[in-house]
């Protein structure tokens, strides 16, 4: 009797295991178990023999032995990698593996604690930040969000969260009074002119939209704010010459809000990429401080894409319109095509194969044990970053993007490929935001009784 279709991959997602972590485990083709897994042909009787013995190897196993295999098989390296002792690193990778099944999305809403405080979401994207604060419990009543593809993505994702306006700069105080009381302001307010892909000109209008921001909270009196950018905005200087990150300092102090700021790697936050950004959180109430990392070993490239259909250059998933390869000229597949995991092809032996232009950063292969490098809007451009897959000789997928940013399957993008990766390479890693989300919630109810007290004694809520 032939085993039903789809077995190996409903048995190995009852056990967290990668398609890449089942394929070191057998020992069998990672391209063989992707036909098989979608039933494009059946196991020969020895390989699916192969495949049951690991399963049975894994299950026979006690508990702590069997985290500790399933540990070396996703993250690489001994059982001394295991976190140990580690409370939230274990609920960290727990999330982590919720989000891996198809529904993850809908699933982290759906485990989302009730009756969470209030938010609004500035410059919102897509909604990097949107769904970490809507996993942590928050309930997100409106966004603010310029242009039209991720805003509508925005809405997609997020239905209950009304759009308040487009133009930050033309909200005013009554349209955000219709949202009623808000405990949390969050938001990135665009980074081309703080950023190294960009000219960072001093003089860059786009450089004080930060200001905006400091509009809606000084109108809305949050408990909380959250700003984040990139960390280059704490280097960047007015046209006087003075810190950017000072001026934002001192007009958040003068509104009476008590800031922590500094950098934090998203890697050290359950996110398979390594993508700094510069965070300053301010509280009306106490000493807001930034969130810890769990510790524990990165999360590896290849637990976030080493299950997804393997493609060369030009190929493309029939069941994931989103797990495209781009086509590459002839030249660069043949620059790139012997260099190997960790290497650019400017370190080609033979200097006939190297680019003419460019950093060793760039035309670089990812390694499969390591975060990815920083995702940007220009991940599918070899010359662009280092973005080559660590096995085929092409750019990230933008499923493979999205999912190196920590957004689950079922996670919906959509409109033109141009700007969907650009919605995906401007997104905070939502699961860095989730860290940020559950840190400030704690900050909130002490702060939200006095305003509702206030308010009832026919105080002004922006006093």
């Amino acid at each position: 009797m032939r085993a039903a279709p789809g077995w190996i991959r409903r048995e190995r997602l009852a056990r967290a295991l990668s398609q890449a972590a089942l394929a070191r485990l057998t020992g069998l083709p990672q391209r063989a178990l992707s036909q098989w897994e979608r039933d494009l042909r059946r196991p020969d009787p020895a390989s699916a023999a192969l495949i049951r013995a690991a399963f049975r190897r894994l299950d026979a196993d006690d508990a702590r032995p069997r985290a500790k295999a399933r540990w070396r098989l996703l993250h690489g390296g001994g059982a001394e990698a295991a976190p140990r002792g580690r409370i939230e690193r274990a609920a960290a990778e727990a999330f982590v593996r919720d989000l891996d099944p198809p529904d993850g999305h809908r699933r982290a809403l759906a485990q989302a604690p009730r009756g969470g405080p209030t938010a609004l979401s500035l410059f919102s994207g897509c909604g990097g930040l949107t769904a970490g604060f809507a996993w942590a419990g928050f309930d997100v009543v409106g966004h603010v969000e310029i242009e039209a593809a991720a805003r509508a993505v925005h809405l997609r994702n997020f239905p209950d969260c009304r759009a308040l306006g487009t133009d930050i700069r033309q909200v005013t105080a009554e349209d955000l009074a219709t949202l009623g009381p808000v405990d949390v302001v969050f938001g990135g307010p665009p980074c081309q002119g703080f950023s190294l892909t960009g000219k960072r000109r001093v003089d860059d209008p786009r450089n004080l939209l930060w200001r905006e921001f400091l509009r809606v909270v000084d109108i809305l009196r949050p408990a909380v704010f959250v700003m984040e950018n990139v960390r280059l905005m704490a280097s960047m200087r007015t046209p006087a010459g003075g810190l950017v990150i000072d001026e934002i300092a001192g007009a958040f102090a003068a509104l009476g809000y008590r800031l922590a700021m500094g950098g934090l790697d998203a890697a050290d936050f359950s996110v398979a990429q390594s993508r700094r950004r510069w965070f300053v959180i301010g509280a009306r109430d106490g000493a807001p401080g930034l969130p810890t990392a769990p510790g524990g070993p990165p999360r590896p490239l290849r637990a976030a894409i080493g299950d997804l259909a393997p493609l060369e250059a030009g190929e493309a998933d029939p069941r994931d319109p989103l797990h495209v390869a781009v086509r590459h000229p002839r030249h660069v597949v043949e620059m790139l095509r012997d260099v190997p995991e960790g290497m650019s092809a400017h370190d080609h032996p033979d200097p006939a194969l190297r680019p003419r232009s460019g950093y060793n950063t760039t035309y670089k292969r990812l390694r499969w044990d390591a975060p990815a490098a920083t995702v940007a809007t220009t991940f599918a451009m070899i010359s662009g970053s280092s973005n080559v897959h660590p096995q085929a000789t092409r750019a990230l997928t933008i499923r493979e993007a999205a999912r190196c940013q920590s957004f689950p399957d079922d996670f919906v993008f959509f409109g033109t490929l141009g700007r969907v990766r650009a919605m995906i390479g401007n997104a905070v890693p939502p699961l860095l935001a989730l860290a940020v989300a559950r840190h400030v919630r704690g900050m909130v109810p002490r702060v939200r009784l006095e305003r509702t007290t206030y308010r009832l004694q026919g105080g002004c809520s922006t006093s």
